[in-house]
């Protein structure tokens, strides 16, 4: 996914959270939940994009690489338990889904970054 689809899907969902959190008759625990995994998406896509994250140094590149997998497969694992809890009639939950996908399209595209970094380091090269 491309850096820019990740912004304008956080803009989307931060729109839809906004609307929900009108909405009277939606928990707000369940609400507060949601913010906090967006603000949180949405710092990661600023630090993505104002910092040099990607490390020079090929061993702490594959430590980063290792553990971004990790991380991916958590979240599906989370996206995936939370599909057998989600009621389709509560729109909060079918946000937390979205949220969750979007975690895992984040860090999708960090892993690209990596990956395409080490191609690029020198043992790699050679």
């Amino acid at each position: 996914m491309e850096l820019m689809n990740l912004i304008e899907d956080v803009s989307r969902q931060r729109l839809h959270l906004e609307i929900l959190k009108a909405d009277p008759g939606i928990n707000t625990d369940s609400l507060e939940k949601c913010d906090a995994l967006l603000n949180g998406i949405a710092y990661s896509l600023d630090e993505l994009i104002s910092t040099a994250w990607i490390p020079t140094e090929p061993a702490t590149l594959k430590t980063l690489l290792t553990r971004t997998v990790e991380n991916i497969n958590g979240a599906h694992d989370a996206v995936n338990d939370g599909i057998l809890s989600v009621d389709p009639s509560k729109a909060d939950h079918l946000l937390r889904l979205k949220l969750g996908l979007l975690c895992v399209d984040t860090l999708d595209f960090m892993l690209e970054m990596l990956v395409a970094a080490l191609a690029r380091t020198p043992e790699m090269v050679n």
